[in-house]
């Protein structure tokens, strides 16, 4: 058994008995746990396995009884449903064909990957593999080898960014993808060829370490903004827009170091007030999260307070209801799109077009910030919602004590003077 976490939520991982692989037709049994919690995915773990091995017992007992070929598939495949699940190696490549094509190949894959992933991600895969087939063709899995996949990485360094839209962002080809967006394509490549291989419908993953090493150090990727320039970008925010969660989203942002959905999706009752003062929380029951490590407390900045945000946006009383109801949900589950697309507006129109400077930029002003204030990186990781890469932190040491956090969120203040309609 393995325990291991995808995404948001904890997978279970099971090796299929050598003398049963004939019989379930799978080497592996691959269950989301549907939790995000540790401590829950191990309960809903214990017991899965439970049924899981309990299944393995009684399909050994069918075949000792002699029963015939058809009764045990069938009894296999009510197994496998039962866990949600189907049969795809073993017997059933007599009535599954082989896929011959990359089309056929992807079809498969994203049919088996659609239950475990977000709407989001299955999206991110789904054009990913789009964009395989405009470059590559629908290729016979029997040409796709090496030289394809290195011409499909040649094919993307010169592919515009808009490519694959039905708008007219698509006529401009100035702009072509970055080095990371043709790792992420070459990634979801990889990782199709990877699971055919596991899968026994091809030979071998002809796509493996294709990836373009970085030109740039990685904190390049995306600028932070400076005193000035956060003047520039900021001060005049409150005559700029009437719009409250114009106002408001991107200083909650610049002082918590919120992600951009995760402020955009606050509800009023994930501000909560406590002892040690209020706190912004993080959790999967307001949307989606990007790991398990988001789910955080995060103190409200004195700054915030005194420019009155908890007076003139948040009513305790309204409970589950959004803190910005105009911002709604899109079919990918995200509140943040329409306010993206504005701040990228809002942010050109002060003078910051190069696409380094974007909405994720304030996030990494507030992490700078409190690293030239030499805050021990554990707390910085804590208050951002990043992964303790430490076992020694991660296993155990355990989360900080919230009086701490509010104390070095203190250290944190940026010098802006907004201009407030009176």
């Amino acid at each position: 058994m393995k325990l291991h976490q995808r995404g948001q939520a904890y997978h279970l991982r099971v090796r299929v008995p050598a003398d049963l692989v004939e019989i379930i037709g799978r080497r592996e049994i691959h269950q989301s746990l549907r939790t995000s919690d540790g401590r829950s995915a191990r309960s809903r773990a214990s017991t899965l396995r439970a049924t899981i091995d309990a299944g393995f017992d009684r399909l050994r007992l069918a075949r000792l009884g002699n029963q015939n070929q058809e009764h045990l598939s069938e009894l296999a495949n009510a197994f496998l449903v039962s866990l949600g699940s189907s049969r795809r190696n073993g017997s059933n490549k007599a009535t599954t064909k082989k896929p011959l094509r990359l089309r056929q190949l992807m079809d498969l894959h994203l049919a088996e990957k659609k239950p475990a992933l977000d709407p989001r991600s299955y999206g991110k895969m789904e054009l990913s593999f789009k964009m395989a087939l405009h470059h590559m063709g629908n290729i016979p899995l029997k040409d796709l080898d090496r030289s394809v996949c290195r011409a499909y990485r040649e094919a993307l360094r010169v592919t515009p960014q808009f490519l694959l839209r039905n708008d007219t962002a698509s006529e401009n080809t100035k702009r072509v993808l970055s080095d990371k967006t043709i790792n992420h394509h070459l990634q979801y490549l990889s990782g199709l060829l990877r699971w055919a291989t596991r899968e026994e419908l091809i030979g071998g993953n002809p796509a493996e370490g294709l990836s373009i090493r970085k030109r740039q150090r990685d904190w390049e990727e995306r600028f932070a903004f400076d005193a000035d320039q956060l003047k520039t970008l900021l001060g005049s925010l409150w005559t700029d827009t009437d719009r409250q969660e114009r106002r408001w989203v991107p200083l909650i942002a610049l002082w918590s170091g919120m992600r951009q959905e995760e402020v955009c999706q606050l509800r009023h009752c994930d501000i909560v007030e406590r002892d040690e003062g209020h706190f912004f929380v993080v959790t999967i029951e307001a949307g989606t999260l990007k790991s398990a490590a988001a789910e955080r407390l995060v103190p409200v900045h004195p700054r915030l307070v005194k420019m009155g945000l908890l007076e003139e946006v948040w009513n305790p009383e309204l409970g589950d209801q959004r803190l910005w109801p105009s911002l709604k949900k899109t079919a990918l589950d995200r509140y943040a799109n329409a306010l993206c697309k504005w701040f990228s507006r809002y942010k050109a129109s002060k003078g910051f077009n190069d696409r380094r400077y974007c909405f994720h930029s304030l996030r990494h002003t507030f992490i700078n910030a409190m690293k030239q204030n030499e805050v021990p990186e554990p707390v910085i990781r804590q208050i951002v919602g990043h992964q303790e890469a430490s076992l020694t932190l991660g296993r155990y040491g355990k989360v900080y004590d919230l009086e701490k956090l509010v104390r070095y969120m203190e250290v944190i203040d940026f010098d802006i003077d907004l201009t407030r309609p009176t």
